[in-house]
């Protein structure tokens, strides 16, 4: 379909940082050079443009970044109710630095229920998600990679298929949760093989520290055959 051609990138929210393009003003436009696939999209009339909402948000993977720019606002991230209602695939990000990680160690799990709570809120109307993936990303990480991981994982409006944990110090390299056919947390390798149960309520911080670097036996049996 063509507007699978028109789609410059994948929807994200808060926008990353580009250009200021006008949208509605076609003199402005003209003014500046040719207007993007968006901007034609938009000029055209509203009924094409509706419709290629709806493709997007039928076919493409949002992305929602929750960081240090809108974390302690009650709306998170600038979209219309009718493109939350449409969505159906959505990667969740929580990215904080070691300057926001300082605002709030000394109560780091009431920090993420807070948190939690604010993103349940958001996404309240967004009924059609059939696959939701949160990736957390931060500098000194273990206590937000927990209470992060646990908090979400048993957030019962948020449909997660699996949760990710990085730094910004090294790549992904742990193992990560995600759900089985049956609908189970399990924790698996960064070559999604089980290396664990994920435990279905709360871990505590032995336990998860034991899970997240536990080896992968079948990665370990590949190396013996090798």
């Amino acid at each position: 379909m063509i507007y699978g051609h028109l789609m410059e990138r994948p929807p994200t929210y808060p926008p990353l940082p580009v250009r200021p393009r006008p949208i509605f003003s076609v003199n402005r436009i003209t003014r500046r050079g040719r207007p993007s696939n968006g901007n034609r999209i938009m000029l055209a009339n509203r009924q094409i443009y509706d419709e290629f909402m709806r493709f997007i948000c039928k076919n493409a993977t949002f992305t929602l970044t929750l960081n240090e720019s809108n974390m302690h606002y009650s709306k998170l991230w600038s979209m219309t109710q009718e493109t939350m209602k449409q969505m159906r695939k959505c990667n969740l990000r929580i990215v904080a630095p070691s300057s926001m990680l300082g605002q709030f160690h000394a109560d780091m799990e009431n920090e993420i229920v807070r948190l939690r709570n604010i993103v349940e809120r958001n996404m309240e109307q967004m009924t059609r998600l059939d696959w939701l993936t949160l990736h957390v990303r931060a500098s000194n990480p273990l206590w937000l990679w927990f209470y992060g991981s646990q908090e979400f994982k048993t957030a019962q409006s948020l449909p997660f298929k699996e949760i990710s944990l990085s730094s910004d110090c090294w790549t992904r390299g742990e193992n990560h949760l995600s759900k089985n056919s049956s609908g189970q947390w399990e924790w698996r390798c960064p070559f999604d093989h089980f290396v664990a149960d994920g435990w279905q309520e709360k871990q505590q911080i032995r336990e998860f520290c034991a899970s997240l670097y536990a080896q992968c036996a079948e990665c370990d049996e590949d190396k013996l055959n090798q």
